[in-house]
């Protein structure tokens, strides 16, 4: 979960407990790592968490410490949780920000499965 503007402006600024405002997906390759009858039945997939932005500056709302103080104070470092085809991934903690990044990468062996199954599978 999280909030803010993103990187080009957009947004319409923090929402708490909101959900992602946008999720970007990319896939490069500058040369094929698999013979295309094994790639094709395994389908591979790489995802990479990079950042969270807008995250809140203090715990309570009422600290007088310095922004993000209370919050090493009082919780767990910033991390992310998430599921992708059944599996289920954590990053790395990060101390606390406004924007923590992680460049966190999983692959996913997606199987031989129409483009549709897929879709409905990573929307679970």
């Amino acid at each position: 979960e999280g909030g803010g503007e993103g990187k080009d402006g957009e947004g319409e600024g923090p929402r708490e407990g909101g959900p992602l405002w946008r999720l970007t997906v990319s896939v490069r390759a500058d040369l094929p790592f698999l013979p295309e009858d094994i790639a094709l039945s395994l389908n591979p997939m790489a995802v990479t968490v990079v950042r969270a932005s807008g995250l809140p500056a203090d715990y309570t709302g009422t600290s007088l410490k310095a922004p993000y103080v209370e919050l090493a104070e009082q919780c767990a470092p910033v991390f992310v949780r998430w599921r992708a085809l059944g599996q289920e991934c954590v990053t790395d903690g990060r101390p606390h920000a406004e924007s923590v990044e992680w460049g966190s990468r999983r692959i996913f062996l997606a199987g031989e499965q129409p483009l549709p199954e897929l879709c409905r599978r990573l929307r679970e």
